[in-house]
């Protein structure tokens, strides 16, 4: 039915611009949802075949709202079951993404570290002593590659080979729970000491490689008594120039002295700069003359000293101090460049890092032995 309800000003609005009247329609009726209706019939149906059935529920019928709470419960325990089954079975390929964040998430749970080495599968006692043998030598074989090369590639499989080498030495732990030999547990005890003392001595040999701190001699050398000689050198530039512009008389043969000694400390300095770096124990002869020629330079800079004016005898106090410090710690590198701790890094491998690994080898060496 369709009614005409018009305010007054709305109807003159209309008539003034030629518009039809407004038509309402008058609301429908209210009609029942669907499911009441299929519930009502089927409770009908369900009350008609227990009034006329031979056969009688032992108990009464449930009510809607029990058959809601018993249909949610039985939803709920299949979703729990499917639920345990893929955590326990693993993720499946197409599995949904909220499946595969509670796989990623759930192994984080506790105090498992993440950083910390995958965990071995089970292997025999004879298996373990062997891969830890193996993983040692490795770790020995590309630092040393490491350590004659500075090659890249050297560090990162020694990298690998310390992450295997705890993997493994972690199984022997979780081995040992069975062993019933002391002499054993207390040998574990030692190497496991060693291995961590090992790994220290390894990666502080690492941070020498390709640093200037690996050779502390040759750092000395450049940082100290390099710029040192470049200012002797000038110094006595300076001076020769100050004594022949003063033309002072007898100051020949300090000019003599000093283009000499400026010659020996220029042919030191070049010298040494190729020395240094390389494998040679000893000096050329024309590196060691010029050598002496300092070290014995300040009694001949004190005999021109009185010939000279004093602002040339300051400028010569100067260069003698300078060729004195710098000759002192010349002697302290050049007998260090005698020893083995020249190369601190190969001196650390041989001298630390080795015995500590010939030390687990031995332990693990018995092991294998007795076994």
């Amino acid at each position: 039915m369709r009614t005409q309800s018009l305010s007054t000003n709305e109807q003159y609005w209309r008539d003034r611009y030629g518009m039809p009247p407004r038509v309402e329609e008058s609301p429908a009726p209210r009609r029942r949802p669907l499911r009441a209706t299929r519930w009502r019939r089927l409770t009908s149906e369900v009350s008609r075949f227990r009034k006329t059935s031979r056969w009688r529920f032992p108990i009464g019928f449930p009510e809607r709202g029990t058959l809601l709470k018993l249909s949610a419960a039985f939803l709920f325990a299949i979703w729990l079951a499917g639920s345990g089954i893929v955590l326990f079975n693993g993720t499946p390929a197409d599995a949904p993404a909220a499946y595969t964040l509670a796989a990623r998430v759930l192994p984080l749970v506790g105090d498992a570290d993440v950083n910390a080495p995958k965990p071995l599968a089970p292997k025999s006692y004879d298996a373990l002593m062997a891969d830890f043998a193996g993983a040692n030598e490795a770790s020995l074989v590309a630092l040393r590659g490491f350590v004659l090369t500075g090659s890249e590639g050297f560090k990162a499989e020694w990298l690998s080979s310390l992450t295997q080498l705890e993997a493994v030495q972690t199984a022997i732990v979780r081995d040992s729970r069975d062993w019933t030999d002391g002499k054993k547990l207390l040998q574990l005890s030692d190497l496991r000491r060693a291995s961590l003392d090992l790994v220290t001595q390894e990666q502080m040999l690492a941070g020498l490689v390709n640093t200037p701190n690996r050779f502390p001699g040759l750092r000395l050398y450049n940082e100290d008594v390099d710029p040192a000689l470049g200012n002797a050198i000038r110094l006595c530039d300076q001076v020769l120039q100050s004594i022949m512009a003063s033309n002072w008389a007898g100051t020949t043969a300090g000019i003599d002295t000093l283009a000499q000694l400026r010659g020996n400390v220029r042919l030191l300095r070049e010298g040494l700069a190729s020395y240094l770096p390389s494998t040679e124990k000893n000096m050329s002869p024309d590196l060691q003359a010029a050598h002496q020629a300092i070290a014995g330079a300040g009694a001949a800079l004190a005999g021109i000293r009185g010939k000279v004016s004093p602002a040339d005898q300051a400028q010569i106090d100067r260069l003698a101090l300078s060729l004195q410090s710098s000759d002192r710690q010349l002697q302290q590198i050049l007998a260090l460049k005698q020893t083995s701790r020249w190369d601190y890094a190969d001196y650390a491998f041989r001298q630390k890092v080795l015995p500590l690994a010939e030390k687990i080898s031995g332990i693990v060496g018995e092991w294998r032995s007795a076994s």
